[in-house]
């Protein structure tokens, strides 16, 4: 929470296996979901694979009581996750990181975002 009133970054965890990642991931995004000085943040969850983002989908989607009641939504594809991060703020959205390419006929990966309505939260697991 010292990010929000410092320059707006903060640190990363490290865990082994079995340790409850996916509880403390879901505890700390609801804290920041809880937190006034953030402002309706929108949490994103990022995995490296399919199974893994089943695995913290299913942590998230047990704990929406930690999330304030909102109900974790899962980007299927590149142009659902556009959509569901094209919203001004709030909501937890899933996705795995080969989602963040650009489309076959795009040069470029577009902006998904408006500058003045940053992410608050990034959540990323791999391995």
């Amino acid at each position: 929470m010292r990010a929000a009133a410092g320059d707006g970054r903060a640190g990363v965890v490290w865990h082994t296996t079995g340790s409850g990642k996916s509880l403390l991931m879901a505890f700390l995004a609801g804290l920041c979901i809880h937190d006034r000085r953030l402002a309706n943040p929108t949490v994103l969850v990022l995995t490296d694979r399919a199974d893994l983002d089943e695995q913290l989908w299913s942590a998230f989607a047990q704990s929406a009581g930690l999330l304030g009641g909102q109900s974790p939504e899962r980007a299927e594809t590149r142009a659902d996750l556009r959509r569901l991060l094209s919203r001004q703020a709030g909501g937890v959205v899933f996705s795995t990181m080969q989602k963040f390419a650009p489309e076959p006929s795009e040069a470029a990966l577009p902006r998904l975002r408006d500058p003045a309505d940053p992410l608050k939260l990034v959540i990323v697991q791999s391995m």
